[in-house]
């Protein structure tokens, strides 16, 4: 009877005992490979996982092939894989067509006229060709066995007005006018594009439309 007892007194003691957290899962954003070697690859995504990461967003392009490659390398570390591609971001790809990219308001092409960087070449959701053109991208890669699962980015417009971290990188802002704004998005405004009329200055309306189209 005591042994009894005492068997499911322990397992009472166990069963109160303070439960472990579940881990918070931890993702990595790569890109890659360049002239990495399986080798070089291996080490990485090995000491990775050794840290804590259990899962890997990887850019690597277009090729299946390659991210088949890099996914075998994942997988063998112990953690998932899934494939990072940019969505409306496109460029360096002979398929794509001049007519495909989307105009700012003055009717310039983003492949002409990117926005704020030379990247910034954004392709027109509107247009069938390109939904075409993406399904197939994405298709091809969600195909590969090594793939857990694609990371979508880039799903949108270019930006109107950038993050005031990005401002003074692109000369975006006038110094003068960067306290001013600042203060408006403290007190609860977006940017400088809801600012109410009666405040737009005729400064405030050029560096709006500098950030919409682009500088000249």
């Amino acid at each position: 009877m005591s042994r009894l007892f005492a068997i499911g007194f322990t397992l009472f003691a166990i069963s109160c005992g303070p439960c472990q957290a579940a881990k918070i899962p931890c993702y990595a954003w790569l890109s890659g490979p360049g002239t990495e070697t399986d080798k070089d690859l291996e080490a990485r995504f090995t000491n990775l996982k050794r840290k804590g990461i259990d899962g890997v967003l990887y850019s690597a392009g277009h090729d299946p092939e390659t991210y088949r490659r890099i996914g075998k390398i994942v997988k063998a570390a112990g953690m998932e894989f899934h494939a990072w591609i940019p969505t409306l971001i496109q460029q360096n790809d002979p398929k794509l067509k001049h007519d495909w990219y989307a105009l700012n308001g003055l009717g310039q092409s983003a492949y002409d006229k990117p926005a704020y960087a030379n990247y910034y070449r954004f392709l027109c959701p509107n247009r069938e060709e390109v939904c075409l053109y993406l399904a197939d991208l994405y298709g091809r890669v969600a195909e590969v066995l090594e793939v857990d699962g694609i990371h979508l980015d880039y799903i949108r417009f270019p930006d109107v007005i950038l993050a005031p971290g990005l401002w003074k990188k692109y000369g975006l802002v006038p110094e003068e006018l960067e306290a001013a704004i600042r203060e408006s998005m403290e007190n609860g405004a977006a940017g400088i594009c809801l600012f109410t009329p009666d405040r737009m200055t005729e400064a405030h309306w050029a560096v709006f439309e500098k950030a919409i189209h682009g500088r000249k």
